[in-house]
């Protein structure tokens, strides 16, 4: 049904919040009966392992910078097998691949960045905080962690909107990131330093205003960047929440099929994980395969990656027949 488009916005919409609603309360009540019964957290001993082995790592303000470093490395490293491997079963974008040089240009001021980023606040700026003793209940944390991805999702989508409807913001700050209109990985972290602290914010808005369980933020932080670059990654990989979440293809679900319409039709597809908010506010773009690529962008990327439409169709076919 997502994918034949039979359902209308609002319906879509609704199916959307009934299910969150659903999941919420169901979460509250499993948590509730838990709370109940004698015994400690499933989690107790995991938590209570890594807290007493590693307390000056983990006992800094700044460690969900480290993990977000931590999964932007692993994450990018993924992407760029499939890219190096020229995987068009996956690529959305098939007649474009980033070079080896884009991807170190791209990618190595960042990796700098982060690096250095991280080094200086623990060599000179800890600040310690005081980790709770217990671990969160499973319940309580995926409740923190879905409350986390709708809150932060739905800022995101409006910080990323309104970058858009600004003039000045479009053209001085936002543009760092759209330099692509093909974005690959390591692209996916390019923005203004000035965008990237306001991200920064609406992400944690709501675990720290919360005051969610650590561990739940550090999960929330490591699940948020992986997303982050898989939405940015020019593949549309099994794994993707367009891919998997109910109704699949449909506005739940986000990624790099959806959001790679956004880089060369920049008024559709803001969103980030879950695309309800393009089709609540009629900003969203249905995906089509092959996708629908302005004539410039396509002659600029097939003249790039020095391969003919019928050169490309040939490797698919050849790649896919191989799988069969």
């Amino acid at each position: 049904m997502g994918r034949g488009g039979e359902w209308s916005p609002r319906t879509y919409c609704a199916s959307f919040f009934a299910t969150l609603a659903a999941a919420l309360l169901g979460l509250r009540a499993v948590g509730s009966v838990a709370g109940r019964l004698e015994g400690q957290p499933l989690l107790q001993p995991l938590w209570a392992t890594v807290t007493s082995r590693y307390p000056w790592l983990l006992g800094h303000a700044g460690f969900a910078a480290v993990v977000a470093f931590v999964a932007y490395l692993a994450s990018c490293a993924y992407f760029t097998s499939l890219d190096l491997r020229r995987s068009l079963e996956t690529k959305v974008q098939k007649q474009y691949f980033p070079t080896v040089r884009e991807m170190v240009v791209a990618g190595l001021p960042q990796v700098v960045i982060y690096y250095a980023a991280n080094h200086v606040w623990y060599a000179y700026g800890y600040q310690p905080i005081e980790l709770p003793s217990l671990a969160p209940t499973v319940p309580a944390l995926a409740e923190q962690l879905l409350v986390a991805f709708v809150v932060g999702d739905f800022l995101i989508y409006w910080e990323h909107r309104l970058m858009h409807h600004f003039r000045f913001t479009r053209l001085h700050i936002h543009s760092w990131h759209h330099a692509y209109t093909a974005p690959f990985s390591w692209a996916g972290g390019v923005v203004h330093p000035l965008e990237d602290l306001v991200v920064v914010a609406c992400q944690v808005a709501a675990p720290l205003a919360l005051a969610h369980h650590p561990l739940a933020f550090w999960l929330f932080v490591a699940l948020w960047t992986v997303l982050l670059i898989e939405e940015h990654s020019g593949h549309d990989v099994p794994w993707a929440p367009y891919n998997w979440m109910p109704y699949t293809r449909s506005p739940m679900g986000g990624g790099a099929a959806p959001h790679d319409i956004h880089h060369y039709k920049v008024t559709k597809n803001f969103a980030f994980v879950f695309c309800v908010w393009d089709h609540l506010f009629d900003t969203f773009e249905p995906v089509v395969v092959p996708p629908n690529l302005p004539g410039r962008i396509r002659s600029e990327a097939q003249k790039r990656c020095k391969l003919s439409t019928d050169h490309v169709s040939a490797l698919a076919g050849d790649r896919l027949g191989k799988r069969a």
